[in-house]
């Protein structure tokens, strides 16, 4: 899996992925409580680049986790949301 996106964004953020082969993708937002503010895949998905679209405009500022699980595998990163 490998991810590409801005690290820092205002309202909406593109987010692009990479899978090796079909997988079960969950792709998921959360803010640094732990507490999942956006689901944006939970379906299985076909092998090359996938884009979703990530909309916090319904969101305060600050310090939010991607997290992509997939193959049994899991990533995160830390995005900022500055309005």
């Amino acid at each position: 899996m490998k991810f590409w996106g801005k690290m820092r964004f205002n309202a909406q953020m593109r987010i692009v992925y990479g899978l090796p082969e079909a997988e079960l993708v969950n792709l998921t937002v959360y803010d640094l409580a732990g507490r999942r503010v956006s689901e944006l895949a939970n379906e299985r998905q076909k092998a090359g680049f996938q884009t979703v679209i990530f909309d916090g405009s319904e969101l305060v500022s600050g310090i939010y986790i991607i997290r992509l699980e997939a193959a049994g595998r899991s990533s995160q990163w830390k995005i900022v949301l500055v309005k």
